[in-house]
């Protein structure tokens, strides 16, 4: 009943942002505007696209290689990207935890050590888009009101963002955390105790190896092309939208879509992504129906991109048992 209501309040929210979005659009223009879209300049922002979940892959394959050093960029990509086609098509952020805990034996790494490394991605990833949308809101929209009260807003939430990352791979304090569980699951019995320890005693380790000097410098910088590339992403779909007056809004889109996402919507972000990334740019000046074509088309190449090789992923993931599987 509670997976229901969730799922009923997802397709609400997406239903109405979704109206949102769309409620003054013009539809007979907005198709003219669609066929003015070039195609050339677009095709570029998949490339892009595949180029910065790379840049994904390979940080959290850096991650895992303190549990699997031999781990190789091959099956680490087919782990994420399989789980990122999941999250696109089921709720619940269904991907997550096939990433966590069914790709176990594929990675040669314990769940608690990937939902280490999950959870450390998530917060550098929110970190990233608070920095950007700062950084966008002082460069392009000085002058826009409101918007400056949103940039110290954003530049704030970096600012506790890297606290918690801080938090989360000191060594002290994630052990502190982990044993203060333990003692809540112990008076449930010592079986649920021996379950949560099995999780939380790796999920502690990971995240300490991961505050680890060595460490830290290429999982930051890993981080920069990630986002570097999706925005290019964007980039590319501006400037492929003829009419588009600034398309250096698609910076400023960028962070407030994708920080949309965290609403508990339907699989894909149907919605709040659509209706934040279109704010961000009609907030620069561009015309309404083409700021709308933008937002339809980066949402599309997103979610097509990543579901199709995503589903490629899960049949190769399928195929291979991970004995026989290679690198």
């Amino acid at each position: 009943m509670r997976q229901a209501a969730h799922l009923l309040a997802g397709l609400f929210l997406s239903a109405l942002f979704l109206w949102l979005t769309l409620r003054v659009v013009d539809f007979a223009a907005l198709r003219d505007a669609f066929t003015q879209v070039d195609l050339a300049m677009l095709a570029l922002a998949p490339v892009a696209l595949a180029l910065g979940y790379g840049a994904r892959v390979q940080r959290w394959r850096i991650m895992l290689r303190l549990h699997n050093p031999g781990l190789g960029f091959g099956r680490a990509g087919v782990a994420f990207v399989a789980a990122t086609a999941v999250n696109n098509l089921v709720p619940f952020r269904a991907g997550d935890a096939l990433r966590c805990f069914a790709f176990g034996r594929w990675l040669g790494v314990t769940p608690g050590a990937v939902l280490g490394t999950v959870i450390v991605e998530r917060v550098l990833d929110l970190v990233a888009l608070m920095s950007i949308a700062a950084i966008a809101i002082w460069l392009l929209a000085p002058q826009q009101p409101g918007w400056p009260a949103i940039a110290v807003a954003a530049a704030a939430g970096a600012a506790i963002g890297l606290l918690v990352l801080w938090a989360l791979i000191h060594p002290n304090l994630a052990g502190r955390f982990v044993r203060g569980l333990s003692r809540i699951a112990a008076r449930l019995g010592p079986k649920t105790q021996s379950r949560v320890d099995a999780l939380l005693l790796p999920l502690s380790a990971a995240l300490s190896g991961l505050g680890a000097r060595g460490q830290r410098r290429p999982i930051l910088a890993w981080t920069v092309p990630v986002w570097v590339l999706e925005g290019a992403c964007f980039a590319a779909v501006a400037h492929a939208v003829s009419g588009l007056s600034a398309p250096a809004a698609a910076w400023l889109a960028l962070p407030m879509g994708t920080l949309a996402t965290l609403l508990p919507t339907t699989p894909g972000h149907i919605g709040p992504f659509d209706y934040a990334a279109q704010l961000a740019t009609t907030a620069l000046g561009n015309p309404l129906v083409e700021a709308t074509v933008f937002v339809l088309v980066v949402h599309a190449v997103l979610w097509a991109t990543t579901t199709v090789t995503g589903l490629v992923c899960l049949l190769v993931w399928t195929m291979l048992t991970p004995g026989k599987a290679t690198s």
